[in-house]
């Protein structure tokens, strides 16, 4: 954890300021689990949020701003955001498939006269589909 906050100040993400008089700081409890190598030896530690905290943060921000919890992440920018034990996992799935969609709908308005170029661009499609990440 130590690493990740000098890493944010090296990098000028964020300036440490002093708390205004009369303000009470927004606390926040991590919980590390210990992944060590076969001799015993620290791996790293990973860290989790602790969900009472969480919970807590969001009460504390409903009563300041008007906001609504949307649940897990499921989607964020075309991207599919699935949780399971093992951690996170992205993948554009869903966004190859209606790539697909339109592909096969564009192409399917010259079946009653394909050419060799109609042929040419849904190999591109594919190929485009099969190179990209997720």
């Amino acid at each position: 954890m130590q690493l990740e906050l000098q890493a944010l100040e090296s990098n000028k993400t964020w300036t440490l300021t002093s708390l205004p008089t009369g303000k009470t700081p927004i606390g926040c409890k991590w919980v590390y689990k210990i992944k060590r190598h076969s001799d015993g030896s620290i791996e790293r530690y990973k860290a989790r949020n602790d969900m009472a905290a969480i919970n807590c943060l969001k009460q504390f921000l409903n009563t300041r701003f008007k906001i609504k919890d949307l649940g897990d992440l499921k989607f964020f920018l075309g991207i599919e955001v699935s949780h399971s034990k093992n951690g996170i996992c992205i993948s554009q799935r869903k966004y190859t498939l209606d790539i697909l969609k339109d592909g096969v709908h564009v192409l399917s308005r010259f079946m009653h006269e394909p050419h060799k170029p109609h042929l040419d661009a849904a190999i591109r499609i594919l190929r485009y589909l099969k190179n990209a990440p997720g």
